[in-house]
């Protein structure tokens, strides 16, 4: 009787651990958001994590403005005790955000920042952007839409903006108000030159008419690597198997949706879509938002909402058949294959 007794508490707890509830808070996020050609996909998540802890649809786009601009010292000074606290416990957080912008530096340069290879090919990751976000106060998704036509036409205007106080400060002064910066150790408080830093995020909060964070903005990570190929290596060293971390990754993911959470994961898109013709068709480090779980057809299904749009014509045909209005529905053994962190919010 007693190994009858051990053998049912065994099942039911392996029944437990499977448990696939129906959870979706697509109702809480709007609209998918369409990254365009931007390459801030991190951006865009963390935008949807933060729009659902505060309750307002925010600026994706100004999200990852501040990723790339603001200075990180700032939160020393924040009155939020759960962001001093964070530091605390996170003592490698200004070199993670130092070492980002350094191995970027050439996106910052005068020739490259305003156009296709400066700050829209700039990417990051989810945790250092939340935190981040509290350097500066909400900016609201109506007042600087995220849109890739939206970006590109403030940067005209940047560029414009900066000219004219550029060439009004060389007609008085005989020399240039934009220097190029050499020490980029220093490009954690200053990316740009301190003129077009100034021009750009006065510009922005013109615009965003911000207001104060209704909650502290606070990161929670899994992770086994800061991309795919790290997390590869990994498990080729033999530090952890790929079902010791799927099991981790996906305990985060199922706890935060039973908690009102929805969550961010890194993953390679090209788990769900074909490869580019001509470019790497190993590795494209990519982020989504879980949003939804249930079980299909006896296999639990996870919603991977998505930041091209309500577009299904460019993932694999199985995937077309599961699309929702841009959203898919991936099961643990398909996304396991690539899945390597899982951020969501306090």
């Amino acid at each position: 009787m007693k190994a009858f007794l051990i053998v049912l508490s065994f099942i039911s707890i392996a029944h437990a651990k499977e448990s696939c509830s129906s959870i979706d808070y697509r109702s809480e996020l709007g609209p998918n958001r369409d990254q365009g050609e931007l390459s801030w996909c991190f951006a865009y998540t963390s935008a949807d994590l933060i729009s659902q802890r505060v309750k307002q649809r925010v600026s994706a786009t100004d999200i990852a403005s501040t990723f790339i601009l603001a200075d990180p010292y700032q939160l020393e000074h924040s009155s939020r005790p759960e962001v001093k606290n964070y530091l605390q416990e996170n003592p490698d957080f200004y070199n993670r955000v130092q070492t980002h912008r350094k191995e970027s530096a050439g996106k910052y340069d005068p020739q490259n920042i305003l156009n296709s290879a400066g700050l829209t090919d700039t990417g990051g990751q989810e945790d250092t952007t939340i935190l981040l976000a509290n350097a500066k106060g909400m900016c609201a998704e109506k007042n600087f839409p995220s849109t890739e036509d939206n970006q590109m036409k403030f940067l005209k205007n940047i560029a414009r903006v900066h000219y004219k106080k550029n060439k009004s400060y060389q007609d008085v002064n005989r020399c240039p108000l934009f220097r190029p910066q050499t020490d980029f150790t220093s490009a954690i408080v200053d990316p740009l030159s301190v003129a077009m830093a100034d021009v750009y995020e006065t510009e922005l909060d013109k615009r965003c008419q911000r207001k104060p964070w209704p909650v502290p903005l606070i990161p929670v990570m899994v992770k086994f690597g800061d991309d795919l190929a790290q997390y590869e290596e990994r498990i080729k060293k033999g530090e952890i198997t790929k079902d010791q971390g799927a099991a981790k990754l996906f305990a985060t993911i199922d706890s935060a949706l039973e908690n009102g959470r929805v969550s961010a994961i890194g993953y390679n898109a090209y788990t769900i879509m074909p490869p580019d013709e001509g470019g790497d068709n190993k590795h494209a480090d990519h982020s989504s938002v879980i949003a939804a779980r249930r079980m299909i057809k006896g296999q639990c299904h996870y919603l991977i909402r998505n930041t091209w749009g309500s577009d299904c014509s460019t993932y694999y045909p199985k995937f077309r058949n599961r699309c929702e209005q841009g959203n898919i529905w991936i099961t643990k053994e398909e996304l396991k294959e690539s899945l390597y962190s899982v951020t969501y919010m306090k």
